[in-house]
């Protein structure tokens, strides 16, 4: 299983802004993980995780028929966006050469037989410069592993993060509330202080 999210962020400042109700996080966000995966099921699995903390519902070695035959996708997401279906591909390459162009061209039928609204091809390594050219204008997105992590940074944080934060200082938050009784703090401020104050 991929690192947990203790190790996931470097902060240069206080991580979360008490009057915050979002919990917003200052400083840069660094990546998701900071680890590389090992083995092509490293790869295939901590992607498919992230797509999944991401609200995407995501699977493994999925096997399809198509008209050509059968296929095994590495990772085969769905993801609801406004009441629609979309089918996400996703090929993992876990090589330690570039990937070339006919993957991509293998790999663009695949996408396009199974009816999949977007491919991404998922490399260690990185792409050859045929790879790109074969890619261009289609609906098949080549990344690496960081780069795949940098496409979903904001989603995950929302999707996922965001949720962990405020389960685990939900409880520690009431003690940060003003003290004495809200009532009793009116008098000192403003409207909009206020306001924020009873959103909270």
């Amino acid at each position: 299983k991929r690192p947990e999210v203790d190790i996931r962020f470097e902060y240069s400042n206080p991580p979360f802004d008490i009057y915050s109700s979002t919990f917003k996080l200052f400083g840069e966000l660094k990546l998701i993980t900071q680890n590389e995966p090992e083995t092509w099921q490293d790869l295939q699995t901590w992607t498919a995780q992230i797509l999944n903390e991401c609200g995407i519902e995501a699977q493994t070695e999925v096997t399809l028929k198509t008209v050509r035959g059968q296929v095994e996708i590495d990772v085969l997401a769905t993801e609801s966006v406004r009441g629609r279906e979309h089918l996400v591909l996703i090929e993992c390459k876990n090589w330690m050469a570039k990937v070339p162009q006919n993957v991509v061209h293998g790999f663009r039928t695949v996408v396009n037989d199974i009816g999949g609204n977007i491919g991404y091809i998922v490399s260690k390594a990185g792409f050859q410069s045929g790879a790109y050219e074969a890619a261009a204008n289609t609906n098949i997105k080549l990344l690496t592993w960081w780069e795949f992590q940098e496409a979903f940074e904001d989603q995950w944080y929302w999707n996922h993060f965001s949720n962990q934060a405020y389960e685990q200082l939900d409880n520690v938050c009431s003690y940060l509330e003003p003290i004495p009784a809200m009532s009793a703090w009116d008098k000192y401020l403003e409207e909009p202080d206020i306001a924020r104050l009873k959103a909270m």
